[in-house]
């Protein structure tokens, strides 16, 4: 009898040992997929937070553009209304003079646009002399200041050389 009850426990230890080595193996693989699924989670956190920083910077891009659209609307505006009032000044002068074309080709008494960029380079290009200019002059200034302390100088150092 002690036998078979000792066959009994063996075949009770062998099916609880199956038991635990079935369970030790099902949370092992419970273990490497939650740590699958760990990592996908920190690269989607990693993804979003770069979504998040990617999706404020267009919309403080978007902003600045709709500020600039604004300024341009805006400026499109204010030269419309100038031509408008050019052209009826233009008309007004074309009016009262005789009428022979003169420097304005297009006839509403507005000067062509390509005239107006070379005045607008002449002009700039004249900026740019005119600096060049008056920067060598300080330059000049500056040596003639330096040219007269050295001549004090060595005349000062001359009559202390002949007194002494």
């Amino acid at each position: 009898m002690p036998q078979i009850e000792n066959k009994q426990h063996v075949a009770t230890l062998d099916s609880f040992n199956a038991n635990v080595l079935r369970l030790k193996v099902s949370s092992g693989a419970a273990a490497s997929s939650l740590n699958a699924l760990k990592e996908q989670l920190a690269a989607l956190v990693g993804s979003e937070a770069s979504a998040v920083s990617e999706s404020a910077a267009r919309h403080q891009l978007l902003a600045k553009i709709q500020l600039d659209a604004e300024k341009v609307v805006r400026a499109v505006a204010s030269e419309r209304k100038i031509a408008k009032r050019l052209a009826a000044d233009g008309a007004q002068a074309a009016s009262s003079a005789p009428s022979g074309g003169g420097d304005h080709s297009n006839g509403s008494g507005v000067p062509q646009v390509l005239d107006y960029v070379a005045q607008k380079a002449e002009m700039f290009d004249l900026e740019q002399v005119l600096k060049t200019w008056e920067r060598k002059v300080e330059i000049m200034e500056m040596a003639a200041k330096r040219v007269k302390v050295l001549k004090r100088q060595q005349a000062q150092q001359t009559g202390t050389a002949l007194r002494g």
